[in-house]
């Protein structure tokens, strides 16, 4: 085998574990321009995400089950829905059937905000996307997909392997 073949191989699995790696530092790239466009609307992203959900909801869920839904922690999601209660985008009303709990609902100023935000990011995203050829987002999608499974079936192997 050709030395320069193993190197460039050696330079391009580097670049796609670091790649890998960051995901989570592209993950942060992309929230802070989100961030930057939801501030226009008064809420941040982790409050869109909220907002977006309850939008989904008419009737409103449970704060434990906001929490579950964006895979945040409890006391996360109560503190969220607690400054979208001060900004009149959320309401809380008794559950039906357990006083002790309650249900979060989007009030009319919420579902308004809520539509013009979804709107917004359907806009963002499909320029963003059209700047991609069909060919490049299969791509994406078939090693975003691929990495997911095989990254599962490693966990899964040296688990059960231990366990």
């Amino acid at each position: 085998m050709d030395n320069s073949n193993v190197e460039i191989d050696s330079m391009l699995r580097k670049k796609i574990l670091d790649t890998l790696d960051n995901q989570s530092a592209i993950n942060i790239q992309v929230n802070f321009w989100l961030n930057e466009m939801m501030k226009y609307h008064g809420v941040n992203y982790s409050a869109y995400r909220i907002i977006r959900l309850l939008r989904r909801y008419p009737d409103g869920i449970e704060p434990s089950v906001i929490a579950d839904k964006l895979a945040i922690i409890r006391q996360t999601a109560t503190n969220m829905v607690d400054d979208l209660q001060k900004k009149y985008l959320v309401k809380r009303i008794p559950h039906p059937v357990d006083r002790r709990r309650v249900i979060v609902k989007l009030t009319q100023d919420g579902i308004e905000l809520a539509n013009k935000l979804v709107e917004e990011m359907a806009s963002v995203q499909n320029n963003v996307l059209s700047q991609f050829t069909k060919e490049e987002m299969e791509k994406y999608l078939d090693i975003r997909t691929k990495i997911i499974k095989y990254t599962e079936d490693e966990i899964k192997k040296r688990y059960a392997e231990e366990g």
